[in-house]
């Protein structure tokens, strides 16, 4: 009787937590498993040194996961598939479009290379002192998604957003509100939530966050 009375309340313990996450963060269970299971092959790897910076040098990437899938792969489909493998590798197709396209408008909007955004001159490699992170190898659905945004081919749901964050990339809420309010006072914006894209954030103006 007891085993089973356990069982039932760690059953209950596990809902209320995965409610409180859902709740907290956006992320859909349902989309978490189709990512998990839809990500494909693995077509390259990265790897850090002490610093954070990565050792394997792009063209040698890019030639490793142009021998995985047997074409040609752009520089920026290669670096877009990283920055959503690294930021949010788990996350559904929207929400890894949605982190590539707002990588593209603040490149656009600098008028640098996708490279010099992502990486303001240092090379691939984990995300402090970088606009975002490139740590991490691709898988296929990465760089499918990269290529058809590259290609126009999918919905911009950024409404010229120039910057994101996970609410889940936070140790707290209340770290979380703070960098909102820091951004909010420097002008970056404010967060906006984007459907069906989990924990993502992103920050519009606040005259244009009212109309999105």
């Amino acid at each position: 009787m007891f085993e089973v009375l356990k069982k039932h309340w760690l059953l209950s313990l596990g809902g209320l937590g995965l409610a409180a996450w859902w709740f907290f963060t956006g992320d859909d269970p349902v989309m978490l498993l189709q990512a998990l299971v839809g990500r494909g092959r693995r077509l390259t790897t990265h790897h850090q040194d002490a610093n954070g910076d990565n050792i394997e040098n792009l063209e040698i990437l890019i030639g490793e996961a142009v021998g995985a899938v047997g074409r040609t792969i752009s520089e920026d489909a290669y670096l877009l598939a990283s920055i959503s493998a690294s930021e949010h590798g788990n996350a559904g197709a929207k929400e890894k479009a949605l982190i590539q396209r707002i990588v593209m408008n603040y490149a656009d909007h600098r008028g640098v290379s996708i490279l010099q955004a992502a990486t303001g001159g240092k090379g691939l490699g984990t995300q402090p002192g970088r606009y975002c992170s490139t740590a991490n190898g691709i898988f296929e659905d990465d760089l499918q998604i990269a290529e058809a945004n590259l290609a126009g081919e999918l919905a911009d749901d950024s409404s010229g957003s120039l910057h994101w964050v996970h609410k889940t990339g936070f140790a707290t809420l209340g770290d979380y509100q703070r960098v909102c309010a820091k951004w909010k006072a420097e002008g970056i914006g404010v967060p906006v939530d984007v459907g069906g894209v989990s924990s993502l954030r992103i920050f519009l103006p606040e005259s244009q966050a009212t109309d999105v």
